[in-house]
């Protein structure tokens, strides 16, 4: 009797083990194959499988984004004041927010995309443009951080580093003065496209802090949100890999905040100031000076697999949580395993609802699609800082894939190309979570980089 329960038992834990094996490499098949079918999580919380037809669409929606996006100075000065635009890939739709649906404006918007066979296009009457929206918060920013879009605007406009750098130590003052005085936890700002709003996270939705914020802008509708303590995400891509390509695995000396060895993702290859070629990497890991391995830090062996040395690194406020690293070895322009890297496509060219694909040595490829995009992270702990104009995404993200690059994959040859939206910063969560990125206009204008 005992021989015949352990050989059931036997039976059984090798067929348990058998089907462990066989969806570890159906996983590890899909995630080779660049997630072709891979469901993604949609904005309204529910699963939604990304199709070859789905990512069509995708692609004919953002040229009509793009022909929008141009026509705007000419729509306005006819009179058609935009609110904004999103777009869902899963039905085919572009959604166009206008002040006023007369149709004298509404057939200009018909008449730039007419072109393009296989979209839908519908109108939503909004009360506030997009520029009127961005006023309002930079209400908010002012009064409750301290510091504002166009602050950062002076900053950028500083032509030697000393200066930024005693302009940024200025700001991250006024901030811990501010934000300590006024006492409401505001940890991110946003224009809500679709509910024509402001969204305002805080890390608790108190009502005195809710009423507060509602007696400043008391003029538009304000959407507040739970958006807790942002986390930073550090911890074949994971061995050596040469030459150097965005997606596989770096790790360096985090000085700044935790003090420790940290394993994260290599973004993508750049041009550095005076030409120097190198990668951009999460700024969050290292500072200027500091060395960087790929794989791994030996510390028996401290010159094997060092591939570079941090060259531009800063502490915010600023547009991006990133790194340039000068490279001791080669850089290819590709994502792995191979993608290559045709353009850096701005946030502004992204609306609510484009989806987007992350590659890191943490989780590997996954997609999601834009959730928010120009949003303001404020949060305690390098002391007080905040990122401005970040952006919001549904893509899946763990311990390590911090600095991983974000994309399109264009449909064609194969999908073994990459259109560059940014690299990633962190989440939170976790319910429901949201990838942070940032953009790569922001990390062009923090490190002065180039193609």
């Amino acid at each position: 009797m005992r021989s015949f329960k352990t050989t059931s038992l036997s039976v059984i834990l090798v067929a348990l083990l058998s089907l462990f094996i066989i969806w570890g490499v159906s996983l590890a098949l899909s995630l080779q194959e660049g997630g072709k079918g891979q469901y993604v999580r949609w904005l309204d919380g529910s699963s939604r499988l990304v199709t070859p037809e789905v990512l069509k669409n995708n692609e004919k929606l953002l040229r009509a984004s793009q022909k929008i996006i141009f026509a705007k100075p000419s729509l306005k000065s006819k009179g058609a004041l935009l609110a904004g635009h999103h777009i869902d890939p899963f039905t085919a739709t572009i959604y166009v927010g206008l002040k006023d649906l007369s149709e004298d404006y509404t057939k200009l918007i018909k008449g730039l995309i007419t072109d393009i066979d296989g979209i839908k296009l519908e109108f939503f009457k909004a009360q506030f443009t997009v520029d009127e929206l961005i006023s309002f918060k930079w209400k908010v920013q002012n009064v409750f951080w301290g510091v504002t879009d166009e602050d950062m605007e002076k900053l950028y406009s500083l032509k030697d580093e000393t200066s930024k750098e005693n302009k940024r130590a200025e700001l991250r003052k006024r901030m811990e003065e501010v934000s300590t005085k006024k006492g409401v936890p505001i940890t991110s700002l946003a224009i809500n496209i679709r509910k024509n709003c402001l969204t305002v996270g805080l890390s608790e939705l108190q009502p005195h802090y809710i009423e507060a914020v509602r007696q400043l802008v008391s003029e538009v509708p304000v959407e507040f949100i739970a958006f807790g303590t942002l986390k930073l995400e550090d911890d074949r891509r994971r061995g050596q890999v040469r030459p150097l390509r965005g997606g596989i695995q770096v790790e360096s000396y985090d000085n700044i905040r935790d003090h420790r060895w940290e394993l994260t993702t290599l973004g993508f290859r750049a041009k550095g100031i005076g030409g120097t070629t190198g990668f951009v990497m999460t700024g969050h890991a290292g500072e200027s000076g500091q060395g960087v391995w790929q794989p791994i830090h030996r510390w028996w062996w401290p010159s094997l697999d060092r591939v570079g040395t941090i060259r531009e690194n800063f502490l915010p406020p600023r547009h991006s949580d990133s790194a340039f690293v000068a490279a001791d070895v080669s850089v290819n322009n590709t994502i792995w395993p191979d993608r290559v890297i045709l353009g850096w496509v701005p946030s502004s060219s992204t609306p609510r609802g484009t989806i987007v694909a992350k590659e890191g040595r943490t989780t590997y490829f996954t997609q999601g699609v834009i959730h928010q995009t120009g949003v303001d992270i404020f949060f305690k702990g390098l002391p007080n800082v905040a990122f401005f104009n970040q952006v919001l995404a549904t893509y899946a993200s763990a311990v390590g894939d911090s600095g991983a690059p974000v994309f399109h994959i264009p449909q064609f040859n194969g999908g073994n190309f990459a259109h560059l939206y940014g690299i990633h910063m962190g989440r939170y969560g976790p319910d429901p979570f949201y990838a942070v990125y940032s953009p790569i206009e922001g990390i062009q204008r923090d490190l002065n980089v180039i193609p």
